[in-house]
């Protein structure tokens, strides 16, 4: 009995130095040290389709696809192309790849610093936290290329900046154009949190204004490719519907315990504590389950489904740290939510954020690049 309480004790102490080490230094250090074991952990890699969009990006003014109707669906993501030929980012796909890697970088980066001064240091290094734990770390820095960076990025940016109506016409308008489909879902899910915590007034003006502004976008995408001739006749819907019922059945029960648990692997420690904990004291806990639930339904739809989940879940989890009732926590309790992000922290620094594509489970690409290495160094060698 004594032996198990002399346990228990020497790891409460450990836990409290360690919570102490990780709340306690240097913001930005604490930032620079997370962001770097991302992406060693994670590795950093281009998306299966970074290839054709760097064609689309070659010439903005033509589609590259006239003779592969297929690949066509790309197109509807065009804001990454249009920013790699107005960078010249366009010349090589490492270039283009590192446009987006640059744009995550600095603009997340930005974003960190707005949250650290409009909420404060502890709720900025529970973004940080969450964003390291999330699958969506391994996603950003392994599909370099696509539109996901800009996608998060932009949804950051509406919930950050919540009540701020030229940000959100902005930031629908250019989901608009980066990603029409998952930008509707992200806004109307987002929409849905408002009206369930009771933010009714607000939600009409958000979801009105938001939902123009995408669809503004996107006439702009459509009326542009129409005025250049580009007679593009497969869309995403298209690309969905042609793979077939059996891909998604595939894809959904091939592994099916192995994607709940990539969904939001470890930082479930941190999403179940508080979903617990402000039950009965807030309505957000529900409304997050009820967030969720809807954001499981879409990716049903989808082959890639940890990557479609984690992207449409990250503005949930960031209202989750800014609702009142967490920036609001007495000190006993904010001591609490730092051992309980510790403790999450700890199991992620050992447990992978691997994620199931296609019904099949994917881990770090950090292997890819130590072959690239290897092969780099024994060309070198060779010569």
């Amino acid at each position: 009995m004594e032996q198990s309480e002399s346990v228990k004790e020497w790891t409460s102490s450990w836990l409290r130095k360690i919570s102490q080490l990780i709340f306690g230094m240097n913001f930005w250090l604490f930032y620079c040290l997370v962001f770097i074991f991302s992406i060693f952990q994670n590795g950093v890699w281009y998306s299966p389709q970074t290839e054709r969009l760097l064609l689309i990006s070659k010439d903005i003014f033509k589609n590259p696809f006239t003779n592969q109707p297929t690949n066509q669906w790309l197109m509807s993501s065009f804001l990454g192309p249009v920013l790699g030929y107005l960078t010249s980012a366009n010349q090589s796909l490492f270039l283009y790849s590192f446009m987006h890697f640059v744009i995550l970088v600095v603009f997340f980066t930005v974003l960190i610093l707005v949250v650290k001064r409009k909420f404060g240091d502890f709720v900025a290094r529970s973004v940080i936290i969450i964003f390291f734990l999330s699958p969506l770390s391994n996603v950003l820095f392994t599909w370099l290329g696509s539109p996901d960076i800009l996608t998060i990025l932009l949804s950051m940016m509406i919930v950050v900046f919540w009540d701020n109506l030229i940000v959100l016409f902005v930031g629908a308008f250019l989901l608009g154009i980066n990603h029409p489909e998952q930008g509707l879902v992200i806004l109307l899910l987002l929409t849905i949190f408002s009206f369930l915590v009771g933010r009714k007034k607000e939600t009409i003006r958000f979801g009105l204004i938001g939902l123009v502004s995408l669809v503004l976008g996107k006439l702009l995408v459509d009326w542009y490719f129409y005025y250049h001739n580009f007679a593009v006749e497969f869309s995403r819907v298209d690309y969905i519907s042609n793979s077939g019922l059996f891909q998604y059945v595939k894809a959904t029960f091939s592994n099916p315990f192995a994607l709940l648990f990539s969904l939001y692997n470890v930082l479930l420690i941190f999403i179940s504590t508080y979903v617990v904990y402000f039950w009965k004291k807030d309505k957000i806990s529900f409304t997050f389950i009820i967030y969720s639930l809807l954001a499981f339904t879409t990716i049903l739809v989808t082959l890639d489904q940890t990557r479609v989940f984690s992207i449409l879940t990250f503005p949930g989890l960031l209202l989750l740290v800014f609702s009142p009732a967490y920036q609001n926590l007495e000190y006993a309790e904010k001591e609490f939510f730092k051992e309980v992000l510790t403790i999450s922290f700890i199991a992620g620094i050992f447990i992978p954020r691997f994620v199931v594509w296609m019904g099949n489970i994917h881990y770090s690409t950090y292997s890819n690049q130590v072959v690239l290495l290897h092969d780099y160094i024994v060309g070198l060698l060779a010569r």
